[in-house]
């Protein structure tokens, strides 16, 4: 949440005057915005373990074996969220 509103802040303070003083200083009131909290400790981050990355990067063929390894990478987080299991990334190695 924190790197979306950061787009936002970051246009507003680059607008400055020909002395490099912004043009529109601003302290940001996250409360009145209603931005949410967001406790990392308490948010769900599933992963692949170790033997499912292997039995992907396996895979015979390489076009999706390329395909789980960038996954793999950064990616499977947000694939899982959006409703895929785990346990498919299971059967596609077996």
């Amino acid at each position: 949440m924190e790197n979306y509103i950061q787009v936002p802040k970051m246009v507003v303070a680059s607008v400055v005057d020909g002395d490099g003083n912004q043009v529109y200083p601003r302290k940001w009131n996250h409360e009145f915005i209603d931005m949410p909290v967001v406790e990392l400790p308490e948010q769900n981050r599933p992963s692949f373990s170790s033997e499912i990355m292997t039995g992907l990067a396996r895979y015979p063929r390489l076009g999706e074996q390329m395909l789980f390894a960038v996954a793999g990478a950064g990616a499977s987080a947000s694939v899982r969220r959006s409703g895929s299991k785990s346990t498919s990334a299971c059967q596609l190695t077996a």
